[in-house]
């Protein structure tokens, strides 16, 4: 069984995230010292809650400039919800303070209807088809989302965007890097596959 690290900055759901990608094949170690973020082949970022919270923890745990030296190595990143956001170079939530600056742009409140995105939707299966993570996935298949911020699309430009809210990116691509905005550990068994994909088919584990 390979081992992946999710790194626990106090945020994340990290129970949940273990189980499922034990399912997948992968033992999932808790990461909290600096020197444990370069010494995996992928580190997962979680992150449920607050994104101040979630900056405090990084900075007293001594985590930033080892996350940023993982990405200049390119080093495979993946972020789920929080910490798909955690990603961006700013983030409103935190009063504009600076997130990891891994990618360029400002993480900000969704505006219009809804103002808050929370339940059961799809994605753009024609986006997901042409990034090549749409196998075993049909157009309907819905995730569950919970958020209220929005990662810039222009910031990820590889992006597929929720089906019925096309400015809400669902999950990008920029390299190395991987966000999911949705919780894929609460998405059921379209969830696995999709994570399957990413893990699979975009970072070839």
């Amino acid at each position: 069984m390979s081992t992946i690290h999710i790194l626990d900055y106090g945020v994340g759901n990290i129970g949940s995230l273990n189980r499922l990608f034990r399912s997948l094949g992968l033992s999932v170690v808790r990461a909290t010292r600096p020197e444990q973020i370069a010494s995996t082949p992928l580190l997962l970022l979680p992150g449920v809650g607050s994104a101040v919270t979630a900056l405090e923890r990084i900075h007293a745990l001594s985590l930033l400039e080892p996350l940023r030296a993982r990405h200049a190595a390119g080093q495979p990143i993946l972020g789920i919800c929080l910490g798909a956001q955690l990603l961006f170079s700013h983030l409103a939530e935190a009063n504009d303070a600076a997130g990891l600056g891994l990618l360029p742009g400002r993480v900000a409140p969704l505006t219009g209807s809804p103002s808050f995105h929370t339940g059961w939707s799809s994605l753009d299966h024609e986006r997901l088809v042409a990034l090549g993570l749409a196998r075993a996935l049909r157009p309907a298949d819905a995730f569950f989302f919970n958020h209220q911020y929005v990662c810039p699309p222009a910031g990820a430009p590889r992006h597929v965007p929720v089906a019925a809210l096309p400015q809400v990116p669902a999950l990008y691509l920029a390299g190395h890097l991987v966000g999911i905005q949705f919780h894929p550990e609460k998405s059921q068994g379209q969830g696995r596959l999709l994570v399957r994909n990413i893990l699979e088919d975009h970072y070839g584990f």
